[in-house]
């Protein structure tokens, strides 16, 4: 019972609803260097821009390769709702800090709601997983759903990739689940997968 009361705060921390004022536009054209994206000055208002700049000629065995070697870590993420792209981290600075894919497996790392000031948990949620080389996606298991997300690796240079579709940390009791659609934006760490596993409690 205390699991499930962890893996639903898990979730319910990451989820963020739109503000109601206008997102700040701090993603500028010289974030973009050729093909190379700075992924912390995209905002909501610039989501598609972004999307247009992404190379469509994704090499599905490298994102293998980085996928193996490496920990995902989230810097932002932006969900599709109602035609607008709004902000999906969670506030405060809680939340899914990244996932390591291992083991037909995608192991998802962060914070769980605290009940007190000193009891907030950094705790791991596994989702069944497999990942598709020729279109660079990962599929995903609905624990909630009789459904298999998918998200598209869409860019990848350097440590950074980019996703579009939706990952397990997005699994929500949602009526509308096979139609969501989030881009997130992260960095790869070779060191994370070490380090989360030793800060789980």
């Amino acid at each position: 019972m205390k699991k499930f009361y962890y893996i639903a705060m898990f979730v319910a921390v990451f989820a963020m609803a739109c503000e109601n004022n206008e997102p700040k536009n701090d993603y500028q054209d010289s974030s973009v260097t050729g093909n190379e994206i700075n992924i912390e000055k995209v905002a909501c208002d610039n989501v598609d821009d972004l999307l247009v700049k992404c190379d469509d000629t994704i090499d599905g065995n490298e994102v293998q390769s980085v996928l193996k070697d490496n920990g995902v870590m989230f810097v932002q993420a932006f969900e599709l709702r109602d035609g607008k792209w709004c902000d999906n981290r969670a506030p405060g600075g809680f939340g899914v800090v990244g996932f390591v894919i291992k083991d037909d497996a995608c192991h998802i790392y962060g914070y769980a709601a605290p009940i007190d000031a000193d009891s907030s948990k950094f705790i791991c949620e596994t989702y069944d997983c497999s990942y598709d080389v020729s279109n660079a996606q990962i599929l995903t298991k609905s624990k909630h759903h009789d459904f298999e997300y998918s998200a598209k690796v869409i860019y990848l240079k350097d440590d950074t990739i980019i996703f579009d579709g939706v990952l397990g940390m997005d699994d929500y009791l949602n009526d509308n689940y096979a139609e969501r659609r989030v881009v997130y934006l992260c960095k790869l760490d070779d060191e994370a997968p070490s380090k989360w596993s030793e800060s789980v409690d």
